[in-house]
């Protein structure tokens, strides 16, 4: 992404943002980013020994040791930046700070990028003039009910395409069970990788760049017809 294009296309969002602007039509069939934190394994009750929870407030609390056992990382935290129709990013984070999770952003995503997330995100507003949220802690103004019916989705913002990604992502980690903080960050890339190929395709990740040293493999390497084995745990599939 290119900030020059991004800014022409976004002229609507250039100005700061009217929370009370309905802007579902203006983002239909444009690109935007959502991005949010998920807890892939957790420090339950039984880990801590019934003991009290870390001291750190949300899901950082989740992954870490009571901090009489030594408040040792045993789960993990992912931060999701996912791109509508477009590919994700993972990355295993050990808190939710701002000095943390912003570089990552900053990384990855142009300032003028259109950006959804939850209220998690309050320091976004500074850097990103396009960055709107959604509040899932919404009340509802009806008696009757707790929460609000537009907790999830309000005036177009939503954090859908992030969470989505959290569904397949644990369904995925389920199988192995348990992997250790140090380690997640490998899997979270090899996940990203087969995940993207069906966006770009196999053949734009493997492409040659010229002859020799330096150069990608062909793609017949990964092909099943080859002889070359492909394991269970990255078994890639035909795009579509």
């Amino acid at each position: 992404m290119k900030n020059g294009s991004l800014s022409h296309q976004f002229k609507d969002f250039l100005l700061p943002p009217n929370e009370n602007k309905d802007i579902t039509k203006i983002m239909a069939k444009r690109p935007y980013v959502c991005v949010d934190t998920a807890v892939l394994y957790s420090a339950g009750e039984r880990a801590s020994q019934r003991r009290k929870r870390y001291s750190h407030r949300g899901q950082t609390s989740s992954i870490y040791l009571s901090e009489k056992l030594g408040g040792k990382q045993i789960g993990t935290l992912v931060q999701t930046i996912a791109i509508k129709n477009g590919p994700v990013f993972f990355s295993s984070v050990p808190n939710q700070k701002a000095e943390t999770l912003g570089p990552l952003i900053r990384e990855h995503l142009p300032t003028t990028t259109p950006l959804f997330t939850d209220q998690g995100y309050p320091w976004l507003w500074g850097v990103y003039r396009n960055h709107r949220s959604v509040n899932h802690s919404a009340h509802s103004k009806d008696n009757r009910f707790r929460w609000a019916r537009n907790r999830w989705s309000k005036n177009g913002v939503h954090n859908q395409v992030a969470e989505g990604n959290h569904r397949l992502l644990k369904a995925a980690f389920s199988s192995y069970g348990y992997i250790r903080p140090k380690y997640s960050q490998l899997y979270l890339d090899e996940f990203a990788f087969i995940k993207n190929t069906h966006v770009f395709g196999l053949d734009a990740l493997v492409e040659s760049v010229g002859e020799g040293e330096g150069s990608c493999r062909n793609r017949d390497v990964f092909s099943p017809r080859s002889g070359a084995t492909v394991g269970r745990t990255v078994g890639i599939r035909g795009k579509g």
